[in-house]
């Protein structure tokens, strides 16, 4: 199962990756159990 989302105004650059880092790495936790 693969989830991709767009966010409007957003492309992949330094921005992207620093607005959301936290959300992805959360997410991964969570899958990981470690949380």
């Amino acid at each position: 199962k693969t989830l991709i989302r767009y966010h409007e105004g957003y492309d992949h650059s330094y921005y992207f990756v620093s607005s959301f880092i936290g959300e992805h790495i959360a997410y991964h936790a969570n899958k990981l159990n470690m949380r």
